[in-house]
């Protein structure tokens, strides 16, 4: 379940670091 969890976590981390980005790159 441990596990199971830091990979759902990191799943949803990483998208949400990736549209941040987007944003940033699209805001210049």
């Amino acid at each position: 379940m441990t596990l199971h969890g830091s990979t759902a976590i990191q799943s949803q981390k990483i998208p949400a670091m990736v549209s941040v980005l987007t944003v940033i790159v699209l805001s210049y």
